[in-house]
């Protein structure tokens, strides 16, 4: 991504081109913004499966869509047991995430940092 960003701000003829090049990377130079992408990504795995769950036809639909008589076995199959793992220990749910966090940031950083995703988890 860097090197695509770094392509736009030096080669585009394009002003907001060149722009958004520098801005992009610029932000994939700043380790805050870093850990929100590993963050985001595997917190997207969660809502992949949802989505997907309800692309799936079920035992009890022939057709995929919103399956409210199994709606159960998702919530008590996958939903709930999911959000209790990884509100007890993130590292199995997130490692990339939590891998970054504990490389890039030390001291109060780290532990501001730490409380804040864990704050986002169990909201």
């Amino acid at each position: 991504l860097v090197a695509w960003a770094l392509y736009f701000a030096n080669k585009s003829r394009s002003g907001w081109k060149s722009r958004v090049g520098r801005e992009v990377a610029t932000w994939l130079s700043m380790p805050s913004i870093i850990l929100g992408l590993h963050f985001e990504s595997e917190l997207g795995n969660y809502f992949e499966e949802a989505y997907a769950w309800h692309n799936r036809p079920g035992p009890l639909h022939t057709r995929s869509g919103f399956r409210m008589m199994e709606i159960h076995d998702l919530y008590f199959d996958f939903e709930l047991p999911w959000w209790n793992e990884v509100n007890d220990n993130p590292t199995d749910k997130m490692p990339k995430t939590m891998a970054y966090l504990n490389s890039n940031f030390e001291g109060e950083d780290l532990e501001m940092r730490r409380t804040l995703i864990m704050r986002g988890l169990k909201a």
